[in-house]
């Protein structure tokens, strides 16, 4: 029987490791053998351009999904502290994303991440009773899917007495959200929720999937902060593919295995048998990658202002070249970046909704916060929130 999950669980409760653990006694009827937490995760600068091998800036943050787990005799079964359901599918045979089609989204992560952690790690590994419990909101750019994703995984990892390369653990969750959630994403998310440092960004090459943590500016003179459009967003509704298709088919015609490779010289004189589309995906990835490399080198220098017109101009670029904005993420930027005390502001994730992130000196915090509230209010009728980002530690097992 399926029951509600207001009805499983006290909300209130402020720990999702407590949500996770409350709901999965409740469910299951006895304690996880083994709980893990991953974080969700801000991008600072360098959207749209981790699948193509290019250079990002993510932060994780101090909120994540929490997964627990124990054995289950030849099934999957999952529950959400935020989304009512029990779904079960049958693994004592390989999973497919066919035997997912009749089940709820959410699920097709957790069924997925499981498979693909099975067939490559741990093969012949029984089912399992899943609980989750997140505190990064969907559809919001904060990158929910990969938390789930790698909390998931990292608990598998508990349970079943493994330990898994974190490269090799973020490419097997991405593989789960390619093949069973059909979003064909980079690797930036799972790769930051598994190697996030607390205090600091990670500085990312796609490439090579290095991974290297870069200390930000004391919070004592700046923070970055995020606030919510109220718009919520979905990888897999068509938009995002179509961007990497672009990419993907301009490379012939620019005669480079990667925009990566593309000089930001050669901007000038692109192919005139490039599409529209094409054209603008150049223009945009190339640019990002270059930004990238800018504001890591300013940031550390302490030259917040400029670091600070990179993202404006990392902002300008989604929303006018690549197009993965919307006019709420629009106006939600300009307001945000018009104010005292504000170094730059930009849309972060996938786009097409979710939050604006600021790079803001750390004593007008409040001031800001309450200008851009009111503001957004008259522009728009919706009501945004903020939060300060407190960068934090990757993945971690809670109990095994």
């Amino acid at each position: 029987m399926s029951i509600g999950a207001a009805s499983r669980i006290d909300l209130s409760t402020p720990s999702p490791e407590a949500r996770a653990r409350a709901l999965f006694v409740q469910a299951f009827g006895t304690e996880p053998a083994a709980m893990a937490f991953a974080p969700g995760r801000v991008n600072l600068i360098g959207d749209h351009v981790d699948y193509c091998d290019g250079l990002v800036f993510p932060a994780a943050l101090s909120d994540g999904c929490v997964c627990a787990v124990g054995p289950r005799s030849g099934e999957i079964c999952a529950v959400s502290a935020e989304i009512d359901g029990e779904p079960v599918v049958d693994v004592l045979s390989p999973l497919t994303p066919s035997d997912l089609a009749d089940l709820p989204g959410w699920f097709g992560y957790v069924a997925g991440t499981y498979e693909v952690m099975r067939s490559r790690f741990m093969p012949g590994a029984g089912g399992v009773n899943i609980a989750v419990a997140s505190e990064v909101p969907p559809g919001s750019g904060l990158s929910s899917s990969a938390s789930l994703e790698v909390s998931v995984a990292t608990a598998l990892e508990a349970l079943w007495g493994i330990r898994v390369d974190p490269v090799e653990k973020a490419l097997a969750c991405q593989k789960a959200e390619h093949e069973f959630a059909d979003t064909p994403c980079g690797l930036m998310d799972q790769l930051v929720s598994i190697t996030g440092r607390a205090g600091c960004a990670v500085s990312i090459d796609c490439r090579d999937r290095s991974a290297t943590p870069v200390p930000l500016p004391p919070a004592s003179r700046a923070s970055f902060v995020i606030f919510d459009s109220v718009v919520s967003h979905a990888n897999g509704d068509g938009g995002y593919a179509e961007r990497r298709a672009a990419c993907e088919s301009a490379l012939p015609k620019l005669g480079v295995a990667s925009l990566r490779d593309f000089p930001v010289e050669g901007l000038a004189a692109l192919p005139a048998d490039l599409t529209d589309a094409e054209r603008d995906a150049t223009n945009h990835v190339v640019t990002e990658i270059d930004r990238v490399r800018r504001f890591q080198a300013l940031l550390a220098a302490g030259k917040l202002a400029e670091a600070g017109a990179l993202m404006d101009e990392s902002h300008r670029s989604l929303a006018e070249v690549f197009r993965v904005s919307c006019p709420e993420l629009d106006t939600l930027a300009e307001i945000v970046r018009t104010q005292e005390g504000v170094h730059g502001a930009r849309m972060t994730g996938g786009g097409f909704g979710g939050w604006v992130v600021a790079l803001i000196d750390t004593p007008k915090i409040d001031e800001v916060e309450d200008a851009v509230v009111r503001a957004y209010r008259r522009a728009t009728k919706l009501e945004t929130t903020h939060r300060v980002v407190r960068p934090g530690d990757g993945a971690r097992i809670i109990k095994s």
